[in-house]
């Protein structure tokens, strides 16, 4: 009897689910959307209860509309939004708050006061081999404690958490007293200067004050648990967790020193693997794990765009310049070659290697002759 494996991937702008057989074949695949939820600050959030609804909805989908046994299931395996940040109660399993998503600069002051500390950003660089930055989880989750009264409590009954680690307790919400789906790899891109992921083991007690949860090899024993909402027999394991840029290079075959890739969805990532030893950047780029497997661990260098791909969602939704983003190709393709008109979409500030959060969105080079479809 054949056995299956749903690959999960959360995504910015939306969840999917892919059913693949024992051949590695695609049998089906579902989509599910989210809301983006941006205030007049700016600030980007998810609702994270629909996140959890629609993960489980999708795996549902590609089962039941398939007729696959949810016996057959023999595996899960799961990528996400790396950086996306979110508050819940340990004892319930309920979010506190929405998440913050990646894209969000909200925790900017909040990190440009600890880069005022003399020391404080180096410490930070020299230890995780990210720059401080409100892009990486880290100032995210402060922000979340400084800012919302229910995380505010005794630290014993909050978790913090990034996005990667959401669906291992989706169909659960007991599961959050004793489980959290995380990895070496989605650990390493939280930016603490607790970076136990990467070995650093003296930081562990700081990292568990932090309210992270547990990092190390406690992924490896991670099972999708069989709770309300989720349609699986029994409990099946998950067998591997990586943010959605690391997925991309590792299944695009970056798998050798110097191999690199470059993606482009929400935002837009160049990555190079470099390797099973740490490279720190001296030019601005994210040095992080890629993954570790067979207890190897390799490297990457890493530039990021925040905005690409949902350059495409704001052009349709807020200025209804494009009714679909199919649209775009055909407008480029039409535009002056002539045009020397230029748009920076840093509606958060700039990534790697600017890093400069408080940047903003601008148009360079328009001219009379400039129009809606003519540049």
């Amino acid at each position: 009897m054949s056995k299956y494996i749903i690959g999960i991937d959360q995504s910015t702008q939306g969840t999917k689910a892919l059913l693949v057989d024992e051949g590695g074949h695609l049998i089906h695949r579902a989509d599910r959307s989210h809301r983006q939820i941006v205030n007049d600050a700016g600030w980007v959030s998810h609702d994270p209860v629909e996140i959890a609804a629609n993960v489980l909805a999708v795996a549902r989908a590609v089962v039941e509309e398939t007729g696959v046994n949810p016996a057959d299931i023999a595996g899960i395996g799961i990528s996400n939004q790396r950086e996306t940040t979110v508050a819940w109660n340990r004892t319930t399993g309920e979010p506190l708050c929405d998440a913050v998503v990646w894209q969000c600069a909200r925790a900017r002051e909040l990190c440009d006061e600890l880069a005022a500390r003399e020391g404080v950003a180096e410490l930070v660089r020299d230890t995780t081999g990210l720059v401080l930055s409100p892009y990486y989880p880290a100032g995210k989750m402060a922000w979340i404690l400084a800012n919302v009264p229910a995380a505010a409590r005794p630290r014993r009954r909050v978790s913090c958490v990034w996005v990667p680690s959401m669906p291992g307790w989706s169909g659960r919400s007991r599961a959050a007293r004793s489980f959290a789906v995380t990895g070496p790899m989605p650990a390493a891109r939280s930016s603490s200067t607790c970076a136990v992921a990467a070995g650093a083991s003296r930081c562990a007690s700081l990292w568990h004050r932090s309210g992270l949860p547990a990092a190390g090899d406690r992924f490896r024993r991670s099972v999708w648990h069989n709770g309300p909402g989720c349609f699986l027999p029994a409990p099946v394991p998950v067998h591997g967790v990586l943010g959605d840029s690391h997925a991309a290079l590792f299944a695009q075959g970056c798998h050798s020193r110097g191999m690199a890739k470059a993606t482009y969805g929400t935002g837009s990532s160049v990555m190079m693997n470099v390797g099973n030893e740490f490279v720190a950047s001296s030019h601005g780029l994210s040095s992080s794990l890629a993954w570790r497997m067979d207890g190897v661990t390799e490297y990457v260098l890493e530039g990021n765009v925040s905005y690409a791909g949902a350059v495409k969602t704001w052009l349709r939704d807020d200025l209804e310049l494009i009714n679909n983003p199919e649209e775009v190709t055909d407008l480029c393709y039409a535009a002056n070659p002539a045009s020397h008109v230029y748009f920076v979409p840093a509606f958060t500030g700039l990534g790697a290697p600017h890093w400069a959060s408080d940047a903003e969105g601008c148009v360079f080079g328009m001219t009379r002759t400039t129009g809606a479809r003519s540049s």
